[in-house]
């Protein structure tokens, strides 16, 4: 699927019924938005996908969705590139999976995004629905991760963690802004008990 200046909207008639493609299965546009569904892309070798301008899953309701979900992963649990890492953050079931960092991630594209709190990446779980997997970075590192909301609470890559072990990984060069008050914001996360090892962060956090 290719349209690099158009928008890719897909839906499926439930919120359980799957959209998958096979290996060659690329995707190429400048808009995504999956409105109902699961996508599912975890197999052992992806098909390209990118999207240059405005990813959403389930534009105009939060994460996690109880309409669309979006799992790109290898294997089902290897991620390797920014919209993979996002989609953790589209379903309760997604929430409950342990992960690897398979390659440095590039997150530039975030600030061309859209959400129901402001723009940017939507933080990985929240304290209705908080992520509880393991997550090793492999020494992998997200680069370029930008958030922009207002009046928030748990903010980060990953907003809140209730469990597990989220190692060996960086979150380098984030920009993270919050309008009005915010609180529990960190730059890898926000509001965690997990045990956290190895790991390094870097970037700006602004709350004015």
């Amino acid at each position: 699927i290719s349209g690099t200046s158009g928008s890719f909207n897909v839906g499926a008639g439930t919120s359980s019924n799957t959209i998958t493609t096979g290996s060659g299965g690329t995707v190429n546009v400048n808009n995504f938005n999956l409105t109902k569904g699961a996508w599912t892309q975890t197999g052992a070798t992806l098909p390209s996908f990118n999207v240059s301008n405005n990813f959403q899953i389930d534009s105009g309701n939060a994460l996690p969705s109880s309409n669309a979900s979006f799992a790109r992963a290898v294997n089902g649990t290897g991620i390797i590139d920014i919209f993979g890492l996002q989609g953790i953050a589209s379903s309760t079931a997604l929430l409950a999976t342990s992960y690897t960092l398979n390659n440095n991630i590039n997150a530039t594209v975030t600030q061309y995004w859209t959400n129901t709190a402001g723009s940017g990446f939507t933080p990985i779980g929240t304290s209705t629905n908080g992520y509880f997997g393991n997550f090793d970075g492999q020494n992998f590192a997200v680069n370029n991760l930008y958030i922009s909301t207002s009046n928030a609470t748990n903010v980060g890559l990953l907003g809140f963690t209730s469990a597990g072990v989220i190692q060996n990984i960086g979150v380098t060069n984030a920009n993270i802004t919050i309008t009005g008050t915010g609180n529990n914001i960190g730059i890898l996360a926000g509001n965690s008990s997990s045990s956290i090892n190895n790991i390094y962060t870097s970037g700006v956090i602004t709350v004015s």
